[in-house]
C-alpha cells in the first residue's frame, strides 16, 4: 500500500507543472497557476482531512468513504469538463 502511495505522489508531482505548463503556454501565467494549482490543492487536503473526519466520527467511516469517492468522482467530471484539449493545437504547431 506504501509503494502504491508512493507511486500516485510522484505521478501527480510530475504531471501537475506538465499540465499547467501545457493549459498556460504563451500565457506568460505559468508561476502564478501553478501557485494557485499548489495552493488549492494544499487548502483541500487541510479541508479535507478536518472534514471527513468530523463525517467518520458522526455517521461512520463508510460514509465518510463514500463522501471521499464522490467528491473525487465530481472533481474529475470537473476537470474532464472545463479543463481544454490542447492536443489538436501542438500538432498543428509541429
Amino acid at each position: 500500500m506504501q509503494v502504491l502511495g508512493g507511486i500516485t505522489a510522484v505521478v501527480i508531482g510530475i504531471m501537475t507543472p506538465l499540465v499547467v505548463a501545457d493549459a498556460t503556454r504563451r500565457s506568460g501565467r505559468y508561476n502564478f497557476a501553478l501557485g494557485a494549482t499548489s495552493m488549492i490543492a494544499s487548502l483541500g487536503a487541510a479541508v479535507s482531512t478536518t472534514a471527513i473526519g468530523f463525517v467518520a466520527q458522526m455517521m461512520g467511516f463508510v460514509v465518510a468513504f463514500l463522501t471521499l469517492a464522490a467528491v473525487g468522482v465530481a472533481s474529475l467530471a470537473v476537470v474532464w469538463r472545463l479543463l481544454p484539449e490542447t492536443a489538436d493545437e501542438a500538432r498543428r504547431e509541429d
